[in-house]
């Protein structure tokens, strides 16, 4: 989950996931939990912004 949903072209051109598609998977596979680490050093000290898309994703409700 290295970028932001708002990132996706350069989550795409780097070959990584956004917050979102990773919670996506995660729910789609059926996992019991998910623990999004490995993130862009863009958002240093903005990591709860990535685990909020990724948990609303992951848990199946619109983004924030």
């Amino acid at each position: 989950a290295s970028f932001a949903r708002d990132a996706a072209d350069s989550a795409a051109e780097k070959y990584h996931l956004t917050a979102v598609q990773a919670g996506q998977i995660a729910r789609r596979v059926g996992a019991k939990r998910m623990v999004p680490f490995h993130f862009s050093a863009r958002y240093a000290g903005k990591e709860n912004q990535l685990y909020r898309e990724a948990e609303a994703a992951f848990s199946g409700m619109p983004c924030p």
